[in-house]
């Protein structure tokens, strides 16, 4: 008899993430180029509810787009002075000009001057793999009662964490 996988629910993982990123408009990506070094360029993370998946508009006449195309493994990184998340996944592109008209935002002409239906838009979805995330606690109220909990011997709190989203 075949052995299934264990059914794993990713939902609470994906809400996590969801709520590790929102209110971050531009990630770091790191990829290999193709001369064997890492290489990190800024996007913009298009606003869609988090389903293991993120998408970015990238544009067919960039270098690293070319380089991506060989290189398909990423790593995207959110930062600011609370938390860091590092995101690990491989590159899918795709041409649903639909996704493109619906993702589409004013700024967005600064790179693509034709608005939604210049032909050099390229819709790029990363497949999320491995989350790494680190969380500050910074607020008074926090620190209080980490002092509280630390004065009644109780072990400071875990700000760092993982998960895996392969399925």
């Amino acid at each position: 008899m075949e052995e299934k996988e264990p059914y794993i629910d990713y939902t609470a993982e994906m809400e996590k993430v969801d709520h590790l990123i929102k209110g971050f408009p531009v990630t770091m990506m790191t990829f290999l180029s193709d001369n064997n070094k890492l290489c990190s360029f800024p996007l913009v993370t298009q606003d869609l509810d988090f389903d293991g998946s993120l998408w970015f508009l990238i544009s067919k006449n960039s270098p690293k787009y070319q380089e991506l195309q060989k290189h398909g493994d990423v790593n995207l990184t959110y930062s600011d002075k609370h938390k860091c998340v590092s995101i690990n996944g491989t590159v899918e592109f795709t041409e649903d000009r639909d996704l493109v008209r619906e993702l589409w935002q004013k700024p967005h002409e600064a790179w693509f001057p034709q608005g939604p239906r210049d032909p050099n838009i390229q819709l790029m979805k990363v497949h999320v793999q491995t989350v790494e995330y680190w969380e500050s606690y910074t607020s008074p109220i926090y620190k209080m009662i980490e002092f509280v909990r630390t004065a009644l011997g109780q072990p400071h709190r875990e700000s760092h964490s993982s998960f895996d989203l392969k399925h």
